[in-house]
């Protein structure tokens, strides 16, 4: 019985953290318009250290198609 609760539980993690992944990767896809949050994955070394770019600087959506950084 305790070996079906510990199937159940690791399997119940797994799937909650591949759904988190595919929203995650959902919002990245370009629908027409840009988001900020196409830039995401993007990292820059800013005082010495790989640092995500919107840690760095204000990523911003100005119309529809421009990003601003």
């Amino acid at each position: 019985m305790e070996e079906i609760e510990f199937i159940f539980e690791s399997t119940t993690e797994a799937m909650d953290s591949s759904i988190e992944h595919l929203g995650n990767e959902l919002k990245k896809i370009s629908t027409g318009r840009a988001t900020p949050v196409m830039l995401e994955g993007i990292r820059v070394d800013a005082y010495g250290a790989l640092r995500p770019l919107n840690l760095v600087a204000n990523v911003n959506a100005t119309d529809s198609v421009t990003l601003s950084i």
